[in-house]
């Protein structure tokens, strides 16, 4: 039997990925910002891949913020959570299908980013209850890291 070395490009491939959940408190309860993604539908919050331009992380946070929501960073600040999960892109995303990836979480009060618009990467932005986030996201992995990261807040 033949000895083959171990490949670590296959670690390089994983793809860092931000998921930004802004939170607020309204009429004594909690809501948080999910977003419809106009190309595959998805329901989730707003999210994306690192880029090389991005720096770090929050880097890209910001950046897909500004993007999906044309929301100034001056407006939020980005807070790192220790809530990650490990996924395989869907096929959906053509360019990423059955790719590794890995999330980080990071919370942002959006109690000042009002009105919500959104870019033409998104078909809606929509503040829900827990329950019914819960109840709508499309991923189930996405529910349980929502699950935790909800346990970092604390309005």
């Amino acid at each position: 039997m033949k000895n083959v070395p171990h490949d670590d490009k296959e670690d390089q491939d994983i793809v860092q990925w931000a998921i930004i959940l802004f939170y607020k408190k309204e009429m004594g309860r909690k809501k948080y910002l999910v977003v419809q993604n106009k190309e595959t539908e998805n329901i989730s919050f707003v999210s994306w891949a690192k880029e090389t331009r991005d720096n770090e992380l929050s880097d890209t946070g910001h950046r897909e913020v500004d993007e999906e929501l044309a929301i100034d960073p001056e407006k939020y600040t980005l807070i790192p959570t220790n809530v990650t999960q490990e996924f395989v892109f869907w096929p959906k995303k053509k360019e990423r299908a059955w790719k590794k990836a890995v999330y980080r979480v990071f919370l942002a009060d959006g109690s000042n980013i009002w009105p919500i618009t959104t870019t033409k990467e998104l078909t809606s932005a929509v503040w829900m209850t827990k329950k019914e986030v819960l109840n709508t996201l499309t991923f189930d992995d996405v529910k349980e890291v929502f699950e935790k990261a909800t346990k970092e807040i604390t309005i």
